[in-house]
């Protein structure tokens, strides 16, 4: 078999026996592969070369898989918990015990603050921390291949409602993303936080599908009720003229994202869908929430927490709000950006009185990023790439649409001086993928 990277799989050790725990890392040119594992008792990664006759795919009824003594679940520890669909979705915590099941609890933030939800569960639908995340819970990482049947579960979802080869989902959407000269920051961020989402394979391969004259995209993604499909074409994603002598900025072109083709069609599919047109321009200014919500329907629950666009969440008394919110972060079901702070009104004003572009000191501001002065541009839509709860201090990466490769870390509190407000979406995956 083809193991792909990031597939856990069991390494055959001297006596014949099955490890588990190893991860595929690459295939090599000599047709060996590279996998690691984790040792909690050095806390670093072993990695080694196997041969295919070493590999053996997951069995999930084995018995290296089977309840070995599970620990205890007690009350007011961190769980879990399994929905219907096998997405596991960590933030609750054990309240009490009654007749054989468990109360849990989290907090749900929301527009009119953090509101308590408690729910009643079977045993087997709460996990110990463990049990899903293994040993990457020490690094704040999210739940990849560790929930093993929830894998097991989207990858038959995949087999069955597939339309993209493994290989063509992995050359369509490779590597980073540039923002080209068209103000679409915000879907830009949007795409990085979903490509992050252990979801995000299943969502592309049961979405995209090729036509004879290119691609044609389905929405919502993922769902099994789609409103129908996006065509798209190979001048759909091509450079477009635009007449520079009424445009604002004086583009002779406008271009698509600088990023491998599936961005490229998931863009002007996105453009489709939002306006009913191939301009461009019409997809210039937004929200990333709200084009979230246009690319997952009733799927997604999006909200918007901005205080004061024009101050930093700090100066407009939503700091505490914020770090409760990075405290909650979920990576696995909810999918975020960032604002930054406005640029002012006055400023565009003066610089238009005065018949002269905006200058690059009026377009960016300074702020703390990891302790050092970095530069943040006005009025744009920035990606959050990641929550390290387990850092000290806890850090949020976040990165710039502009050049997806580059990565900034701050610290909760600089978060939240540096930036004016948060959207963010929570998918229901339970809806998205019923059937």
């Amino acid at each position: 078999p083809n193991f792909r990277p990031e597939t856990q799989v069991l390494v055959r050790r001297d006596n014949g026996s099955a490890e588990p725990g190893w991860t595929v890392q690459s295939r090599n040119a000599d047709g060996t592969y590279t996998v690691r594992k984790y040792d909690d008792k050095t806390a670093t990664w072993n990695s080694k070369n196997v041969t295919t006759t070493d590999l053996e795919s997951l069995n999930y009824s084995s018995p290296e898989f089977a309840a070995q003594g599970r620990a205890p679940i007690r009350k007011g520890q961190e769980v879990y918990v399994i929905h219907p669909s096998g997405a596991p979705e960590r933030g609750w915590r054990v309240e009490r015990s009654t007749n054989g099941r468990w109360w849990v609890r989290r907090d749900t933030l929301t527009n009119k603050g953090s509101q308590a939800v408690a729910i009643e569960l079977k045993p087997d639908q709460v996990a110990h921390i463990h049990e899903v995340e293994g040993t990457d819970a020490q690094t704040g990482t999210m739940p990849k291949q560790k929930a093993f049947e929830f894998m097991r579960m989207m990858r038959a979802k995949v087999g069955r409602n597939a339309t993209l080869t493994g290989d063509e989902f992995d050359s369509l959407f490779d590597g980073e993303m540039k923002q080209s000269n068209v103000g679409n920051c915000y879907l830009i961020a949007a795409f990085n936080s979903l490509k992050r989402s252990p979801y995000f394979e299943a969502m592309m391969r049961t979405s995209v599908r090729k036509t004879k004259d290119g691609y044609a995209v389905k929405f919502p993604l993922g769902g099994k009720d789609p409103r129908g499909e996006i065509l798209i074409s190979d001048a759909d994603i091509g450079e477009h003229s635009v007449d520079q002598s009424t445009d604002k900025y004086n583009r002779k072109i406008l271009k698509p994202v600088d990023a491998s083709p599936g961005w490229q069609i998931l863009e002007a599919a996105f453009l489709k869908l939002k306006s009913g047109t191939s301009n461009r321009i019409d997809m210039e200014g937004g929200h990333s929430e709200i084009a979230l919500k246009q690319m997952f329907g009733d799927a997604i629950a999006a909200k918007v927490i901005q205080p004061n666009s024009y101050t930093s969440l700090a100066t407009a008394g939503g700091k505490e709000q914020a770090i409760a919110w990075l405290k909650n972060f979920h990576k696995g079901k909810t999918i975020a950006a960032v604002s930054s702070v406005a640029l002012s009104p006055q400023v565009v004003a003066k610089a238009k009185a005065e018949g002269r572009s905006l200058r690059a000191d009026e377009v960016q501001y300074e702020v703390k990023m990891s302790g050092k002065n970095v530069k943040l541009y006005h009025s744009h839509a920035y990606s959050v790439e990641n929550v390290n709860r387990f850092n000290t201090p806890p850090t949020v990466m976040i990165k710039n649409p502009h050049d997806t490769s580059q990565v900034m870390v701050f610290t909760f509190e600089e978060f939240a001086e540096a930036f004016s407000g948060y959207n963010f979406a929570d998918v229901d995956f339970d809806k998205l993928f019923a059937s």
